[in-house]
């Protein structure tokens, strides 16, 4: 079976980032109200930062390009190859009484592609968590267990000349209290997109073909989706 990347969304989810319910559902018609269509019909609001979304630079930087722009002119973005990387037992460092952190280094990165593809190669796209992260009942990553690169991390990856995604199970990419700079944002989208709170839980780490088409939301800086991982064997025909 292939792996769904997002939990389910439910209107009982509770934002992330204090803008309130990130999923609102409207009826426009229901089926057997006189007057109306014969159809069950919603509305649907989505506030993508607190669901599984993907990112282009317009997210941190105003003169960048929006999610259309890479579904218009690169869309090898959104799929392809894949690898991906589970860190086994990292060390939360504490930051606060409820917050805790693991900023994931280059020698995390490099000693999981040798294991998986015997060689240090940067792929073009890499999702990358720790094995077992707490979990919220959603299903999403307990986002009190902060998981982000390291900025040489994230510098290690883009020197890769082909690679253009960087996913995490995190709700964020960036851990940056009271500041107005999101660095590691800045270094990834110089040269591709992001995609955050992925659901990894359960898939193994290793290589597999990732489907990650956004909605085309003309503008975007972020748009929902629904990622999913086909192991080979899946793509055999």
């Amino acid at each position: 079976m292939p792996y769904l990347l997002s939990p389910i969304i439910d209107q009982s989810l509770k934002g992330m980032w204090f803008e309130g319910n990130p999923y609102k559902k409207e009826n426009i018609y229901k089926k057997g109200e006189e007057g109306h269509p014969p159809i069950n019909y919603d509305s649907h609001t989505l506030k993508p930062h607190s669901l599984t979304h993907i990112e282009s630079g317009l997210h941190t930087n105003n003169s960048s390009k929006s999610l259309d722009y890479y579904l218009e002119n690169h869309q090898e973005y959104f799929f392809g190859k894949c690898t991906v990387i589970k860190i086994k037992n990292p060390n939360w460092i504490k930051i606060s009484e409820q917050i805790f952190q693991y900023e994931i280094k280059i020698e995390d990165i490099i000693k999981s592609l040798q294991i998986i593809n015997k060689n240090k190669k940067i792929p073009s796209k890499l999702l990358i968590t720790v094995k077992n992260y707490p979990q919220l009942s959603s299903g999403f990553h307990d986002p009190n267990y902060v998981l982000t690169l390291s900025l040489a991390a994230a510098k290690f990856l883009i020197s890769a000349p082909n690679f253009h995604l960087y996913g995490t199970s995190w709700k964020s990419s960036d851990f940056e209290p009271n500041s107005t700079k999101r660095p590691i944002h800045e270094t990834l989208f110089s040269k591709g997109l992001i995609l955050e709170l992925l659901d990894l839980q359960k898939v193994p780490e290793g290589n597999y073909f990732l489907n990650c088409f956004p909605i085309g939301l003309k503008g975007s800086s972020e748009a929902p989706v629904m990622p999913i991982l086909y192991s080979k064997d899946e793509l055999e025909i």
